[in-house]
């Protein structure tokens, strides 16, 4: 008998084992089940940050964008939220960056605000030194930030002196051109009065350089009075006409 025992409990031991490997199996599958039922849950209450674009658009115009602008975000599919609300943005337009802020934690979608805009460019470098004229001129669009201190019309440009060499095609800024000196300090000015249709000139040396527009200080050869004066042209500068009285 203790023969017939001891042949059959390998084979108990076998089904012990097998028990066992069952349960630890069916255990596995269960939590796993549990498991996956709280992220389902979780992915059906988050969206992405794509879903928000017109929120962001409506608050980056409230900040001052153009109402054409179109977003380009940093992180399309960035999970947020499905009832997260904007609470927060800060719009450079100069650059066209933003951050939104949303309200349920705080969390930031990071992006850039683009739009088409045309401007003058040249049609050819222009060097350092060289005036533009209204043939070196030509209109192209642009995508991207509309750059607030570029030439946005040709007027800007026409008859400006280059500070630097301008590359053709690019936007101008309007720092890179200042107007021509007209007149250069110590030159000998025609200055002119107008007053009821009479025009009277005469001659006077100019205190300072200026450009066209530019309000210098002229000293009048006939009396030595000291005038103020706006340049109208190369070595010309116009007397307001309360001056007149005053030379008698």
């Amino acid at each position: 008998m203790n023969f017939e025992r001891d042949s059959f409990r390998p084979s108990n031991r076998s089904g012990l084992r097998g028990f066992i490997a069952f349960i630890a199996l069916s255990l596995w599958f269960l939590l796993a089940i549990l498991s996956a039922r709280p992220a389902a849950a979780a992915e059906a209450s988050t969206t992405t940050a794509t879903d928000l674009i017109a929120e962001i658009e409506t608050a980056l115009i409230e900040r001052g964008a153009e109402p054409d602008i179109e977003i380009d975000l940093a992180d399309p599919d960035q999970p947020v939220p499905s009832d997260a609300r904007i609470a927060h943005a800060v719009y450079n337009p100069a650059s066209g960056r933003f951050v939104i802020r949303l309200d349920r934690d705080m969390r930031a979608i990071a992006g850039i605000a683009t739009r088409e805009w045309t401007a003058p460019v040249l049609k050819s470098d222009l060097a350092a030194g060289e005036i533009v004229t209204e043939a070196d001129i030509a209109y192209a669009s642009m995508r991207g930030p509309l750059n607030r201190g570029v030439a946005r019309d040709a007027d800007d440009m026409i008859g400006k002196t280059a500070r630097r060499l301008l590359v053709a095609g690019a936007p101008v800024r309007v720092t890179d051109l200042y107007a021509p000196v007209l007149v250069n300090k110590g030159a000998i000015v025609t200055l002119t009065y107008e007053v009821d249709g009479l025009r009277m000139t005469h001659q006077g040396v100019a205190m300072a350089k200026g450009a066209d527009g530019d309000v210098i200080s002229i000293k009048s050869i006939k009396s030595d009075r000291i005038l103020k004066g706006v340049v109208r042209g190369p070595n010309s500068v116009m007397i307001a006409p309360v001056r007149l009285a005053q030379e008698g």
